[in-house]
């Protein structure tokens, strides 16, 4: 007798700005698809990440799916409006839970059937239809916490089946922070990574 299971995988991802909608506006990427950015986030203002996701297995679903990030090479945990270093944001031109249709996806095609996908700004995509055999193109807005991070720290973003890790991650979204020096009193900046001071012209 055949095992039916589904068998999650997330096969691409990119990065844009908040400033077209998700379905069928023009992205104004800050990343190529699969590559991490610095430059242009920074921290206290809106970004969105696009994912390709798919269901490579053998069971029909309809799953929940949340992101969940990795501060610093950490233990992943559940983006949520109070979770530390990054938080679900409001997009300035898409409603929650806003659909995603086949014909507006942007990201390289994933394996098997398009089905249309979701936008998300609370953190979880819920009663996604995902078969055996289907891929989808989900996105979610997202803020770093400013006073939460130092510059060139790391934020790495998986999504998750509820509270479960996929079963293969061949990408997996890489954010460096891009956080402003700081001045001091004494003239000087304080680079937290490199921790030195750099003199101020």
């Amino acid at each position: 007798m055949t095992t039916m299971v589904a068998v999650y995988e997330q096969e691409h991802y990119r990065i844009r700005d908040d400033t077209t909608t998700p379905d069928g506006g023009t992205p104004n990427w800050i990343s190529d698809e699969d590559q991490a950015t610095r430059t242009s986030i920074g921290t206290g203002g809106t970004f969105r990440i696009r994912f390709t996701i798919a269901n490579t297995g053998n069971a029909n679903t309809t799953p929940s799916f949340s992101v969940y990030y990795s501060y610093e090479g950490g233990t992943y945990t559940e983006v949520t409006a109070t979770s530390t270093h990054v938080q679900v944001a409001d997009a300035s031109v898409a409603a929650d839970g806003l659909a995603i249709a086949t014909g507006n996806f942007v990201l390289t095609a994933g394996t098997g059937t398009a089905r249309a996908g979701e936008y998300d700004e609370d953190g979880a995509l819920t009663g996604n239809v995902l078969n055996a055999g289907d891929y989808s193109e989900v996105e979610y807005g997202l803020t770093i916490i400013n006073t939460a991070v130092n510059d060139l720290d790391t934020l790495d973003f998986r999504v998750y089946q509820d509270d479960t890790a996929f079963d293969v991650y061949d990408t997996t979204a890489l954010v460096i922070v891009d956080k402003p020096a700081v001045s001091t009193p004494f003239g000087a900046i304080y680079n937290h990574r490199r921790r030195q001071a750099i003199k101020c012209f």
